[in-house]
């Protein structure tokens, strides 16, 4: 573990690594707490070496007693200040949401193809867009084939997932409506749509709201995210 947070704090790892090892921070005390530990004392040990250095060229007799109560003073100073600099640059800066892999995977269904003509009808180009991580084009397509009476479910609740990747406010918003329009109906997508809502409401800041939805989600073990759910509601709440 040590290893690994030595690269993130480097700049060693690759912008995907780097997105899951700060998705794993939000989700895993004990590794926060490791890199907590680790920052200040890799922070604490280079400080106060350059102000013993410093000191010892100042002055001929480092080895007096004067020397070693001004370096422990230091050392006290600097590790409060490291500590608190990295209590306020991560806790606080914590970021609160709830978009990670293990909180949006959902299974594609079969492909969409036109078995006669083998060309990709829209609703196969919008899985094709989901698939390549291509949400803005996903959501837009996905949003164009909720029209159709047939597909309709399937389109709303993938159009509000992809809106969700995007992260963003107004999408999020726009993805609480095509779960809720799922849910209008009774349908085999409720459990999903109820699923990714209850994140929707957490994004926008709605945590009453999503904490309701969560221990809904929670108590019902038939639901496919009653542990997850347990889980969030024990990490967030």
């Amino acid at each position: 573990m040590n290893s690994e947070i030595i690269k993130y704090l480097n700049g060693q790892m690759s912008e995907l690594e780097r997105e899951d090892f700060e998705q794993r921070l939000d989700l895993d005390e004990s590794l926060s707490d490791e890199l907590m530990r680790i920052v200040a004392r890799e922070g604490f040990k280079h400080d106060l070496k350059e102000e013993f250095e410093a000191y010892e060229t100042e002055h001929t007799s480092p080895g007096q007693m004067i020397l070693f109560r001004r370096v422990i003073k230091i050392a006290a100073l600097i590790l409060i200040l490291v500590t608190s600099s990295v209590f306020i640059t991560y806790y606080l800066s914590k970021p609160s949401h709830l978009i990670v892999a293990q909180y949006m995977d959902y299974p594609l269904p079969g492909n969409h193809r036109n078995g006669s003509s083998g060309e990709s009808q829209p609703l196969s180009k919008a899985f094709e867009a989901f698939s390549n991580k291509d949400f803005e084009l996903a959501a837009g397509l996905f949003t164009q084939m909720a029209g159709d009476p047939g597909l309709a479910k399937e389109s709303h609740l993938y159009a509000g997932i992809s809106l969700l990747w995007i992260k963003k406010d107004l999408q999020t918003e726009l993805a609480l409506k095509h779960f809720q329009e799922v849910l209008s109906t009774k349908n085999d997508r409720n459990d999903a749509a109820l699923w990714f809502l209850a994140i929707g409401q957490y994004e926008v800041g709605n945590k009453d709201e999503a904490r309701l939805l969560f221990t809904d989600i929670a108590a019902n073990h038939h639901h496919f995210r009653h542990e997850q759910a347990a889980e969030i509601l024990e990490n967030y709440y």
